[in-house]
């Protein structure tokens, strides 16, 4: 008679364990707490994701344990350089990791600074708790929102800019003005004035002021005289005024001067005349967006 055959016995059931969380990050969110992304910008074109992964809190009810849920958040913020916000409520449970990224447009550097916080509420009368992240993000650089990386928008290199200024009417001055939200350190600027055939020694002066006070003025050490066309170029670095004896005056731009909101640039010709035409100027500037 042939023994039986052994049979394992069957493999005591493991129970399924809810996942638990070690204590390695501090972002526990009740069902109150909503995360808000806000975008200050500069750039058309732009579109801003705000994307992580969140773990909710177990049911202590529900055999089911919870799971890591993705979500993804997308703003697209003015150009303006004012804030454009978004608020999502993520539920009860633990931020677990994210980032804010540009998925579309191809601001530069110091053009869109992006700031992540946690508030009390959604609409209406909300009260911001604590900011998790802030700094600039670009189309290859991303802002982590759980690490504590906190940065000002001063901070940095700011976006290099070439920017064609406003054509002056005929005997109206060079006037650029900084515009709102923004911070400015003038690096180069070039424009040409050609003068009519009225006699006169038009000798152009280059200013930066406040809005109503003179901060720096370049003076000009030659004259224009009349039916002539002459370009003038400033930039930071030259040590003297000077005329190359051809066609360009150059005068110096003080070195890291930063302008902010309301700040000019201009000109300031003496003799200008009625007929004298200044053309768009050309400068080149580094730009920050002010976050007040």
């Amino acid at each position: 008679m042939l023994p039986d055959l052994l049979v394992p016995p069957a493999p005591t059931p493991v129970p399924r364990m809810r996942p638990t969380l070690e204590p390695s990050t501090p972002l526990y969110l009740t069902g109150e707490d909503a995360i808000r992304l806000t975008v200050f910008n500069a750039a058309a074109g732009v579109t801003v994701a705000l994307a992580g992964r969140f773990l909710s809190v177990a049911d202590p009810n529900d055999p089911v344990p919870p799971v890591v849920g993705p979500f993804v958040h997308s703003l697209v913020p003015a150009t303006n350089r004012t804030a454009s916000t978004r608020t999502e409520v993520l539920g009860e449970g633990w931020l677990l990791d994210g980032q804010v990224s540009v998925t579309a447009g191809n601001p530069a550097k110091g053009q869109t600074f992006a700031i992540v916080t946690l508030v009390r509420g959604k609409s209406g009368a909300v009260q911001e708790t604590t900011v998790i992240a802030a700094g600039y993000i670009g189309a290859n650089a991303r802002l982590p929102i759980v690490n504590g990386n906190v940065t000002s928008a001063i901070d940095g290199e700011g976006a290099l800019r070439s920017i064609t200024g406003t054509t002056p009417a005929a005997g109206a001055e060079i006037l650029e003005t900084v515009p709102t939200g923004a911070r400015w350190e003038p690096i180069a600027l070039r424009a040409t004035l050609v003068t009519s055939a009225a006699a006169a020694n038009r000798i152009p002066d280059f200013i930066l002021d406040d809005g109503v006070n003179i901060l720096w003025r370049a003076p000009q050490g030659a004259a224009q005289t009349a039916s002539l066309t002459e370009g003038y170029q400033l930039a930071q670095g030259l040590v003297a005024n000077f005329n190359d004896t051809v066609t360009t005056f150059f005068q110096c731009i003080p070195i890291r001067v930063m302008l902010g909101a309301g700040f000019r640039i201009r000109s300031s010709t003496s003799a200008i005349q009625a007929g004298d035409q200044w053309s768009a100027p050309q400068y080149l500037v580094r730009e920050w967006i002010e976050v007040n």
